[in-house]
């Protein structure tokens, strides 16, 4: 069934067009009882029973196959869709939502509206809102049935045992399948073409090869569980018919309008045959995916009310008034809960994933306090049987967690500022003054925007085309990442071209005392000048100091200033850090935060010593590569 909160959402026009969607539903029924009245009549149901219930292991075995191929293309619409809609999100978190969107979205019946409802649940704290989420919907739905018109007419070019059957359902085409195949093809390969829209044609391709890995194994199932001698053609094109009538019907799995059309399409086969076939199928094509579609969703709802019920608890809004540190702020991120030493002075950020446990940054509160926080984060650890670590902490926070029983690795540097002292004409920063005066010469000016005043939809094409630019998708954990409801929370500034046009932004932190700033977002489109982000920052901290702020973070240059490092693991830092300069930039962004002349301020990551470390170390690996809410 729809959600009845879903349709209490919609607009009266779309409500409506719910109601017509039920209606054409209630016609189909209807239309394929009226032409299958003659034969279901005599239809033996036990007998469809009994031949369901002995379907042997092997036909069983290559369902199962089959089905898992077909519905890992399923999951696979959603990969293009998102990603058309500005969705960056890691593959695997893409193909799940998928599977669970149209899984429950063919169980139910009415898909775009069941799809949207999951799509929009499951990734509302990424960032998709309703308007995208019925965007994405529609894109796979016109993405599937595209792709299945494509591969169904290239099935008539090649396959002329196929043809032969469409045509016979498509009475008037006898004949004349081929060449209108062949036409149909090529003028759609054109319009794809002729497109202006950069990823037109290789979206189209992508869609029309999904479609077939989607079809292809389904068919073949249903085949393999009908009687020996049917010929697979006539399998293939009586499901394609039988799969696009359901689908139209938007009933619950195309219940009744499905097996009708199967029926109609192989008169040769027994009734009785059919029906347990199609009882067997739904079974790995409905059932089974149904129910793992609801307990993504499940999941996912359950996920977001604990972080809820974490943000809730009552100590905290006090305790972030009061936080030195401006990423404190990433408590909000939704992937992280504050975890509190008995006294509750002092907590730390700490995120879980698989068998770790890891915390970020130094303990929020007074350093007196800092001993307990690390002492509640290993105590936390072991009642869930995980292995606890500290990433990106600082000298001070590194010395004490040793004495806790943690084990010290330098990682990085993290570039402080004092905004009050901070002298733009010093010689050291002779590099910096020139690229500002680049950007400023290119005609770049730079709007402050207060927490909730910038307009979030030039920056999110902005945002896209770095994304796109850096080959990747968003990171979590230490980082922010471009969602609404995120970056409403925090000032922004914006750099504009001569023309007013956006075309970098930068977001910032502040510590709850006001004492410190950071920057969060730093992204430049394509068309931004040299020393556009140089500038951003420039203007960053003049605001701090106008705010009476007395630090001001550029954050970590990660695997910088190791060089002189001693110790056991030096080698393997060493080497670390030339793979990070190689593959990352890191080099290249030490140097770019290195021409502001800030202060530098070791990080650490503090390890368990002992078998704890290797979890703890997956589960950063994990939280990093796999943001979420």
């Amino acid at each position: 069934m729809v959600p009845v909160s879903a349709v209490s959402a919609l607009s009266a026009p779309q409500r409506a067009r719910l109601f017509a969607q039920a209606a054409v539903a209630a016609l189909s029924l209807a239309l394929v009882a009226f032409l299958l009245h003659g034969r279901v009549d005599t239809a033996d149901l036990s007998a469809a029973l009994r031949i369901a219930a002995e379907t042997g292991a092997g036909p069983l075995a290559l369902a199962a196959a089959a089905a898992a191929l077909s519905w890992a293309a399923v999951a696979g619409y959603d990969v293009l869709a998102l990603g058309a809609v500005g969705m960056r999100l890691p593959r695997r978190r893409a193909l799940t939502v998928g599977f669970a969107a149209s899984g429950l979205g063919q169980c139910l019946g009415f898909g775009v509206l069941v799809g949207t409802a999951a799509r929009w649940r499951m990734l509302r704290r990424e960032g998709l809102g309703p308007v995208r989420a019925g965007k994405a919907s529609l894109i796979v739905a016109g993405g599937f049935f595209g792709g299945l018109a494509a591969f169904a007419l290239m099935l008539a070019l090649v396959m002329p045992s196929a043809r032969e059957r469409l045509e016979a359902l498509a009475p008037g085409f006898e004949g004349g399948f081929g060449p209108a195949a062949l036409v149909l093809l090529a003028a759609a390969g054109a319009v794809l073409l002729l497109r202006r829209r950069p990823g037109a044609a290789r979206r189209g391709l992508s869609f029309v090869a999904l479609a077939a890995a989607d079809v292809a194994p389904a068919a073949f199932a249903l085949w393999a569980l009908l009687p020996e001698g049917t010929a697979f053609e006539a399998v293939l094109v009586a499901y394609l018919a039988a799969l696009i009538a359901g689908l139209l019907s938007n009933a619950p799995g195309g219940v009744g309008v499905f097996e009708g059309v199967l029926i109609a399409a192989l008169p040769e086969t027994p009734l009785e045959s059919i029906l347990g076939a199609v009882i067997v199928f739904r079974v790995f094509f409905h059932g089974l995916p149904g129910l793992a579609a609801g307990a993504l969703l499940l999941r996912a709802e359950l996920s977001a009310q604990r972080v809820e019920r974490k943000a809730a608890d009552p100590r905290l809004p006090p305790a972030l008034t009061r936080t030195r540190r401006a990423e404190a702020a990433l408590i909000h991120l939704g992937d992280k809960e504050a975890l509190f030493d008995p006294s509750g002075a002092a907590f730390l950020l700490v995120g879980a994933r698989g068998r770790g446990l890891v915390a970020l940054g130094d303990p929020e509160g007074p350093v007196a306090a800092w001993p307990a926080a690390f002492a509640a984060l290993r105590r936390a650890a072991r009642r869930r049987g995980r292995g606890a670590m500290i990433y990106r902490a600082g000298p001070r926070a590194a010395a004490l967690a040793r004495q806790a029983g943690f084990a010290a690795f330098r990682i990085g540097r993290e570039a402080m500022i004092d905004p009050a002292a901070f002298d733009f004409a010093a010689p050291s920063r002779r590099r910096l003054r020139r690229k500002v005066r680049q950007a400023e010469g290119a005609g770049l000016s730079i709007t402050f925007h207060e927490p909730g005043a910038a307009p979030l939809g030039p920056l999110r094409a902005i945002s896209d085309a770095w994304l796109a630019a850096k080959g990747g998708g968003e990171r979590g954990f230490s980082l922010g990442r471009f969602d609404p409801g995120w970056l409403r929370r925090f000032p922004i500034l914006v750099a504009r071209d001569e023309g007013g046009r956006a075309v970098a932004f930068l977001s910032l932190w502040v510590s709850g005392d006001g004492g410190e700033w950071s920057i969060d977002l730093m992204r430049a489109g394509p068309e931004a000048p040299q020393g556009a982000m140089q500038a951003l920052i420039v203007a960053a901290l003049g605001r701090a100091r106008a705010a009476g702020a007395r630090r001001f973070s550029l954050c970590m240059a990660p695997l910088s200033g190791l060089d002189r490092v001693t110790g056991p693991a030096a080698p393997a830092l060493r080497r670390a850090a030339e793979i990070g300069a190689a593959r990352w930039g890191f080099e290249g962004l030490a140097e770019f935060k290195a021409s502001f002349d800030p202060a530098w301020r070791p990080c650490y990551a503090l390890l368990p010593k002992g078998p704890g470390a290797l979890p703890a170390l997956a589960a950063l690996h994990a939280l990093a590569r796999a943001p979420r809410g």
